[in-house]
């Protein structure tokens, strides 16, 4: 049994979080990926006060040998941990790809000179995958245990019993005034193999399903007639959908980082954003010619609900927005089918430079 004296708990977490204290190192490991995906986006969210200052404020390091080397990594990393924040309290640095298991004496001796210099000024997770460091019985008395609870809070990630699930399931649907049965719950959860990645996604379509139907409440028969058993989730497209239209950076860095940890293609992620991206331009040239919202979903063939959401997202936006969106899109898939550099990187650029705020004046 682990020690829970060791650990920081993540309701702990949640308060620093939301009481604006973070402060120092921490990692985040264990087996549930989801909620330390939401953890570190909501960490996010709490030190980015500054609106536009994120390129000051906020660095996210790879270890991963298609972005750069180990060298060149760790050197991002010293660099980024003895920065000062710019105009806000502080700043954030998020370290990926740099799995435990296996890593070189050497390796560790650096990453934890780099995390023993985090302090509340300067905030750096080191955001592990489940596949990343293995929890066995023999992991608390290890060396990289013992040498990385010296110089950050760790934060252990375990799976939630299908009853947390199933609540947790059921509070999504209640934002959104939909009820759902016990059994389309307990359904849900069994076909999406209690996996939250998955059961995410699941819960988004049949959100949008009800929405679109005008259904208040959900049965297991609508469970079984729309959510799909995913023991390899696809890239999310409702989340990418609702990030789109909310025109959130943190969120679409939220749902590309859910991708990648899903081993995504990234040309797959790209082409279901590009016809978004597209689906906007269309409503927005039929609002621009007069049409109604009914006209343009029949036009569009897809459900009034849809082209609604589309419409409310679009109206306020430039024609020509919308057009430079396409233009970059089409510059990135060129780019991925042609250049070198870590496509991820690529997705990241072409997010930053539709979603930054100042973007859309």
């Amino acid at each position: 049994m682990a020690n829970k004296a060791l650990y920081l708990d993540r309701a702990a977490l949640a308060a620093e979080i939301s009481g604006n204290t973070l402060s120092g190192a921490y990692v985040f490991f264990g087996e549930e990926d989801y909620l330390k995906r939401y953890d570190l986006s909501e960490a996010y969210r709490a030190v980015m006060t500054a609106p536009g200052m994120e390129i000051f404020n906020y660095s996210k390091i790879s270890f991963s040998a298609a972005s750069q080397s180990r060298d060149e990594a760790f050197s991002a990393l010293a660099s980024s941990t003895a920065s000062l924040p710019m105009m806000q309290e502080k700043r954030l640095t998020e370290i990926h790809d740099l799995p435990i298991d296996g890593i070189s004496a050497s390796d560790l001796g650096l990453l934890c000179d780099n995390l023993a210099v985090a302090d509340e000024s300067n905030v750096v997770i080191l955001c592990l995958r489940k596949n990343e460091w293995e929890f066995t019985y023999k992991t608390e008395s290890s060396s990289e245990f013992k040498k990385l609870s010296e110089v950050a809070r760790l934060v252990r990630y375990d799976p939630l019993t299908p009853q947390k699930l199933k609540t947790w399931a059921g509070r999504r649907f209640a934002a959104e005034k939909i009820r759902a049965t016990d059994e389309a719950l307990g359904l849900l959860c069994e076909l999406c193999a209690c996996d939250m990645f998955t059961l995410s996604e699941e819960i988004a379509k049949l959100i949008f399903y009800a929405h679109g139907e005008d259904k208040k409440d959900l049965t297991a028969d609508d469970v079984r007639a729309v959510a799909c058993p995913a023991a390899v989730s696809e890239a999310p497209p409702f989340a990418m959908l609702e990030a789109a239209q909310k025109w959130s950076l943190t969120d679409m860095v939220q749902v590309m980082a859910t991708a990648r940890d899903l081993r995504e293609e990234p040309i797959a992620v790209l082409a279901k954003l590009g016809r978004i991206f597209s689906d906007m331009l269309r409503v927005k040239a039929g609002l621009e010619k007069g049409l109604s919202v009914s006209q343009i979903a029949a036009a569009m063939k897809i459900k009034e609900y849809s082209a609604g959401k589309y419409a409310q997202a679009v109206r306020p936006v430039p024609m020509k927005k919308l057009e430079d969106m396409i233009r970059l899109a089409v510059e990135t898939d060129v780019g991925l089918k042609s250049a070198p550099s870590d496509p991820w990187v690529l997705l990241d650029i072409l997010i930053t430079r539709v979603y930054v705020p100042r973007s859309l004046l």
